[in-house]
């Protein structure tokens, strides 16, 4: 295929069949001079009466109530957004919304969904906020026969409507996944994980356990420290690990995104963690405020920055793996939350605070079978997201795989019945042509009526 500048058009068109005429994507739009408004974003409501249509991640973007700011063109319309690359068919009345919401209406040669679902064929990489537009300027546009065009667009729609519902039953997983966790944790601190366990070992009764005990936080800490703060010029390619909130996720640490610090031994010293401490995050957004991980094995020398605190548990009377499950629980989010609202703009939380925090406790040969029964159910609780993870990936290309197979004229039967292509190339000239010989007819209309209008103006 040939290059367009810069752009090399190979990357973005899908392979097209070879019995199929093409034409420059230009010459296929109906670009008619059609007047409508673009709101800005402080014009749209949540709610109101007629849809926005942007070129934004989210379908409908917002509403309006003002009849005269609807786009009063031909519908269907086709919505390609020239900064985000997002592509949607609209068919019904809507207002047009942002800057870089380009509106599209192909000729009759092509039917509107064929249109629609070939631009959804390409691939355009993004360019950031820049325009992409111009890729599409660089491209041809297949035009089998009407006739092939509609078969392609109801097989597409049969198969990419069960696609889409996959999809839709695919993205219910991981808030599925998030309830069984914090269902899980919730049975832990509470003693209903171990119900079975305790009975066993003649340990306690149904409910909540007699050797369960309230207890502040501060009874089992060993030690507590705020993280170290060094100036921009400190931090290094080389040096020692320092671990920020970012690395915080889900009562896990995440090694990746590192930052290094250079740092003398005796800070290396002070501000070295070890496997089993728990690293809490005390300056963040109300919502992450507190949050917290555990600290594994580590093979090197590993220090934390000054948004988190460190805290060491005294290791014979409790175990850090079942305090950090406290934390990742309503019991002590709800604790933060009512402490960060006391806050303007960051919320903090201190050592004290933490301190204070009161736990449910139970003794410890209890806390290690619950350790042990929440990692084996978050172990399937990983594995399921994982194959979901793959599944996703899968179905996501998919959609792709059978727009690429219906671009190469794989996806429906040929009909001998169907005109030829040379047939149709004639009446596409044809019907540019009468095309052009309306609008010129009309520009000459125009000319000729402001004459009369100077000839009259004359006369009086």
């Amino acid at each position: 295929m040939p290059e367009s500048g810069d752009i090399r058009i190979d990357n973005i068109m899908p392979h097209l069949s070879n019995r199929w005429i093409t034409l420059p994507f230009e010459e296929c739009l109906d670009n008619r001079d059609i007047k409508f408004k673009k709101l800005k974003k402080k014009d749209i409501k949540p709610e109101g009466i007629y849809p926005v249509i942007d070129q934004g991640e989210n379908f409908i973007s917002g509403y309006i109530d003002n009849e005269a700011d609807l786009f009063f063109g031909p519908l269907p319309a086709i919505i390609f957004g020239d900064h985000t690359r997002r592509i949607k068919f609209i068919d019904f009345q809507f207002a047009v919304g942002a800057d870089g919401t380009k509106i599209l209406h192909p000729f009759e040669f092509l039917n509107q969904r064929f249109f629609y679902y070939y631009l959804r064929s390409l691939n355009i990489e993004s360019q950031g906020y820049s325009r992409h537009y111009r890729f599409l300027k660089a491209i041809d546009v297949p035009v089998p026969s009407l006739n092939e065009q509609r078969r392609i667009v109801a097989k597409l729609e049969l198969l990419l409507a069960k696609v889409e519902a996959c999809q839709e039953r695919l993205n219910k997983i991981p808030a599925i996944l998030k309830r069984f966790r914090q269902s899980v944790l919730a049975a832990a601190c509470s003693g209903r994980l171990t119900a079975d366990w305790k009975n066993e070992n003649h340990n306690g009764h149904n409910g909540h356990p007699s050797s369960w005990n309230n207890v502040k936080l501060s009874n089992f800490i060993e030690s507590m420290r705020n993280g170290i703060y060094k100036p921009e010029k400190f931090y290094a390619t080389e040096g020692t690990i320092c671990l920020r909130m970012y690395n915080i996720q889900n009562g896990q640490i995440v090694w990746k995104n590192l930052k290094r610090m250079n740092l003398t031994s005796e800070e290396i010293s002070q501000y070295a963690l070890k496997a089993g401490d728990i690293l809490v995050n005390r300056v963040n957004s109300r919502e992450l405020v507190g949050k917290a991980a555990i600290i594994d094995q580590i093979n090197e020398p590993v220090i934390f920055e000054s948004k988190n605190i460190r805290l060491r548990t005294e290791k014979e009377m409790i175990i850090s793996r079942y305090v950090n499950y406290c934390f990742m629980t309503r019991i002590v989010r709800d604790v933060f939350e009512d402490i960060a609202k006391q806050t303007v703009g960051m919320a903090t939380i201190s050592q004290p605070q933490i301190a204070n925090l009161v736990l449910p406790i139970p003794k410890i040969e209890e806390q290690h079978e619950i350790v042990r029964r929440v990692e084996a159910l978050f172990k399937i609780a990983d594995q399921i997201e994982d194959r979901y993870k793959k599944a996703k990936t899968h179905v996501d290309k998919l959609a792709q795989s059978i727009l690429a197979k219906a671009f190469r004229g794989e996806l429906v039967p040929q009909d001998p019945n169907d005109e030829p292509a040379s047939e149709s190339l004639e009446k596409i000239k044809d019907e540019r042509n009468n095309d052009k010989g309306k609008s010129s007819d009309l520009r000459t209309s125009k000319r000729n009526s402001k004459k009369r209008d100077r000839f009259h103006v004359r006369d009086k």
